[in-house]
């Protein structure tokens, strides 16, 4: 075994520390060591996912972008509100389209004046 060692350094290494051993034998065991997000993307491949598309990483962090990929309108309700609003109470969504709604709610008097004039 001395013989071996004097010839090839790596034995000896490999003889007072087993890992260089394996890591030889496996090389991706070595990479795991240099990088651990490598040894973390084998145990979880979802770590590699997200390496891969950083979208997923952040989508991990805040599921509410996971639903805005889903369901482009909770996008649109986080940029304007009044969407959330509107789909709550639909009623917003037709005093948006006819302001003259909105002015009938607030004051009943419109309506009457609507329907007189008619």
């Amino acid at each position: 075994m001395f013989y071996l060692e004097r010839l090839c350094p790596m034995f000896y290494l490999e003889r007072l520390c087993p890992m260089f051993y394996l890591e030889r034998l496996c090389p991706m065991l070595y990479l795991e060591r240099l990088c651990p997000m490598l040894y973390l993307e084998r145990l979880c491949p979802m770590f590699y996912l997200e390496r891969l598309c950083p979208m997923l990483y952040l989508e991990r962090l805040c599921p509410m972008l996971y639903l805005e990929r889903l369901c482009p309108i909770f996008y649109l309700e986080r940029l304007c509100p009044i969407f959330y609003l509107e789909r709550l109470c639909p009623i917003f969504y037709l005093e948006r389209l006819c302001p003259m709604l909105y002015l009938e709610c607030l004051c009943p008097m419109f309506c009457l004046e609507s329907l007189c004039s008619m």
